[in-house]
């Protein structure tokens, strides 16, 4: 019962599970966009217990490939057992009280300065040539052991984001100048296209998973 002068609680209802097709395009938009899903699982070890997972790949017969944030681990999920649960449900985490576990890209380097050392490639982070703050993994040259100077992995923070435009005099400027709704990047010679995130806690543990996915010859 509320206490006195409060207004009630409205109750939760869970929603509905949703068709396995729609759930399915709604993993594949999650695994273009990084975004992390809370789902219901209905099957594996403990059926009907809550997850926060990272869809990585859909596949054949209505499976998913996904990394299990409660578990720590990727695992195949059949899509037909899930139910997704979406703001207004009760297991739903509104983004604004959610405690953040990554507040800054010098975070993010130190979570993975340890993998890139033992792979003998050098962790840079600082300014790139447009300004923005960027985390760049770079492969060494072996007869100098300088760092080379284009980037195998990087995740770049651009708060804003603007248009380039042609001078009559042949330079470029920047014009339109505004801010950014998705302002980090992800970018590696592995992954087919970049991939934008509105969060850094979005975006770091699929940096992090790039570096320990990385094929041995890029």
């Amino acid at each position: 019962m509320g206490s006195e002068g409060q207004a009630p609680r409205a109750p939760m209802i869970a929603a509905p599970g949703k068709p396995e097709d729609e759930l399915l395009h709604r993993f594949r938009a999650a695994i273009d966009t990084g975004e992390i899903l809370r789902v219901t699982y209905f099957g594996g070890s403990a059926p009907g217990s809550t997850r926060d997972i990272l869809p990585l790949q859909v596949l054949p017969n209505g499976m998913l490939r996904a990394k299990c944030l409660t578990a720590g681990q990727a695992k195949v999920f059949t899509a037909s057992k899930m139910q997704l649960n979406e703001a207004g449900t009760e297991t739903y985490i509104l983004p604004a009280l959610r405690h953040p576990t990554y507040t800054s890209l010098e975070q993010v380097r130190g979570k993975v300065i340890e993998t890139v050392t033992l792979t003998g490639m050098v962790l840079k982070l600082g300014p790139d040539e447009l300004g923005c703050l960027r985390l760049s993994v770079h492969r060494v040259v072996k007869s100098t052991g300088r760092p080379l100077k284009g980037a195998d992995a990087s995740l770049t923070y651009s708060p804003t984001q603007w248009d380039i435009v042609a001078s009559a005099d042949g330079s470029f400027a920047r014009s339109n100048e505004r801010q950014s709704a998705r302002p980090y990047c992800l970018r590696a010679k592995w992954i087919k296209q970049s991939l934008t995130f509105k969060e850094l806690d979005t975006a770091a543990p699929r940096f992090i998973d790039a570096l320990k996915n990385r094929p041995t010859k890029t």
